[in-house]
């Protein structure tokens, strides 16, 4: 079974990200790049996969110039008792196929739940993976995944995260709580993915 372990730091102090970007500099990490992406949700009309604590995610990667470079689908187990959160993690690469991927899924009987997207660095360091998100009208963040639970201890020391809070809920529990709470539908960068699947969210810059 292939595990995830990762933890979510939430960054509020002005100037944390630029910080968390220098010391990773500082310490020879390697830059993976800077993308939106567009996560969309999707279960069973029952609520099956939420009542379970099951997700099914559809992830559209986009570049600078706002083109489909890939299409990830993701499916994640039941959150474990951990530390850090950990969860069983299934995904497929599906290049740019996000048409297709979401009509298959729909005649299955999954419907779209929710969508939203993020704004993500990704960084490379000592066999982890460290993440500055940011999510509109819910701030920055932070995620280092690793191996296990030594190594991420190990990564938060280093980049001195030690004593900020660690936020427990996922991104998808966050945004539902924003758009129920506030009556609003999406929260994106750009404007949404509607239901023909033939449009995508408008250009951005990292």
């Amino acid at each position: 079974m292939n595990l995830e372990i990762e933890v979510k730091l939430r960054i509020e102090q002005a100037g944390q990200p630029e910080a968390i970007r220098q010391r990773l500099a500082s310490c020879a990490a390697v830059s993976l790049g800077c993308q939106i992406e567009h996560d969309v949700f999707f279960d069973l009309p029952d609520g099956q996969l939420a009542g379970a604590d099951k997700a099914l995610r559809m992830r559209i990667l986009l570049d600078k110039k706002n083109k489909p470079i890939g299409c990830v689908l993701t499916f994640k187990g039941p959150r474990q008792k951990s530390k850090y959160k950990a969860r069983e993690e299934i995904e497929l690469q599906l290049d740019r196929q996000y048409h297709h991927t979401a009509q298959m899924l729909q005649r299955l009987g999954y419907q779209k739940v929710l969508e939203y997207q993020k704004r993500r660095e990704s960084w490379h360091l000592d066999k982890c993976k460290v993440q500055l998100d940011q999510l509109p009208k819910l701030g920055y963040f932070v995620e280092i995944e690793g191996p296990n639970e030594k190594a991420i201890s190990s990564m938060m020391d280093k980049l001195h995260l030690t004593s900020v809070e660690q936020e427990s809920k996922t991104y998808l529990e966050m945004v539902l709580e924003y758009i129920e709470s506030r009556k609003v539908r999406y929260l994106g960068f750009g404007r949404q993915v509607d239901c023909q699947w033939d449009l995508l969210p408008k250009s951005f810059g990292c």
